[in-house]
């Protein structure tokens, strides 16, 4: 799963450079667990890339702080109306205040997709989440031929 939201990464932030936009990542896991930066194509760019890539951690969910820390930067000016892509397992419940700045998040612009590794069914991204894409197998999506 980690492999394939590393995939995912890369896959936006080569889609944000080709469409001019800026594309910022929050990979987390257990409490203040979270990396926060900017990813461009620049030379310091693929350097913070290069370290995401290379970045671990060992396991864990706190999906509400890093949330926060999503919606707060949402606020800023620059960030109105971003594009959120989400990319989780999905096994966590999302607590009803977090739901509620989402949709107020969304009244204001703001869309946030979903990609759920692994097929659990309903999950806590889906109450985040519209749509909701379930990466059921790499075999599946073409890889590993």
């Amino acid at each position: 799963p980690e492999q394939v939201a590393k995939a995912i990464v890369l896959e936006a932030a080569r889609t944000a450079h080709a469409e001019k936009r800026r594309c910022f990542l929050y990979a987390y896991s257990g409490p203040d667990q979270v990396l926060e930066q900017e990813l461009d194509l620049s030379p310091d760019g693929i350097g913070r890339l290069l370290s995401f890539l290379g970045y671990s951690f060992g396991g864990g969910n706190d999906e509400s702080s890093m949330m926060a820390k999503v919606l707060a930067r949402l606020r800023e000016n620059e960030w109105r109306k971003a594009d959120v892509v989400f990319v989780s397992d999905g096994e966590w419940p999302a607590p009803a205040p977090l739901v509620r700045m989402v949709e107020q998040a969304r009244e204001e612009g703001t869309r946030f997709h979903g990609i759920q590794i692994g097929n659990r069914g309903r999950t806590g991204l889906h109450a985040v989440c519209d749509p909701v894409h379930a990466f059921k197998d790499w075999a599946a999506a073409g890889g590993w031929r």
